[in-house]
C-alpha cells in the first residue's frame, strides 16, 4: 500500500516564504550558527539581506510596520546613503530621528514636524509667561509685607 499523499509530497504552505533571506548574525552575540531573517528593508525590495546592510540592525523583520512609515518619508536611498555617512555609533540617534520624523508626518500631513516644534515652541512661551507672572507676584508679595 502506498503512503498518503502528503507523506510522500512535501508541498509548502501557502503562507511560507521559502525564498526568504537568511544570513549569519554575529552582531548580536547569538552565536556564529545563528541566523535571522532578512530585514524589513530587503524584505520589502525582495533582495539579499548581507550581513553588512546598514538598516538591518534598526528594522529588523518584526518592525516591518515601522519600516513602512520610514521608508514613505524618506525611502531606502536616503536612508541607506545617510547612515552610511555616519559613525556606528550615530546611526540609531539618526534612526531614531528618522522614526520621529516621520511619524510626525503621519500625524500631521501639513505641517510634519514644524507643527509638533511650534507647538513646544508655544507650550515654552505659556510656561516661560506663567513663571513670570509667578515670580512677580512672589516679589510683590515680598515688597508688600
Amino acid at each position: 500500500m502506498p503512503p498518503p499523499p502528503s507523506a510522500s509530497h512535501s508541498h509548502a504552505s501557502p503562507y511560507s516564504t521559502p525564498s526568504m533571506v537568511r544570513y549569519t548574525n554575529k552582531e548580536e552575540g547569538e552565536g556564529n550558527n545563528a541566523s535571522r531573517h532578512a530585514c524589513a528593508a530587503c524584505r520589502h525590495l525582495k533582495k539579499k539581506c548581507n550581513k553588512d546592510c546598514v538598516l538591518a540592525p534598526y528594522f529588523p523583520t518584526k518592525k516591518i510596520k515601522q519600516y513602512f512609515v520610514v521608508h514613505k518619508v524618506f525611502g531606502y536611498n536616503i536612508m541607506t546613503k545617510m547612515l552610511s555617512n555616519l559613525v556606528e555609533q550615530e546611526r540609531n540617534e539618526a534612526v531614531e530621528s528618522f522614526q520621529w520624523e516621520a511619524m510626525m508626518w503621519q500625524q500631521d500631513p501639513v505641517h510634519g514636524p514644524l507643527g509638533a516644534y511650534k507647538k513646544v515652541c508655544d507650550m515654552n512661551r505659556v510656561l516661560l509667561t506663567q513663571q513670570a507672572i509667578q515670580s512677580f507676584e512672589a516679589v510683590d508679595m515680598i515688597t508688600l509685607h
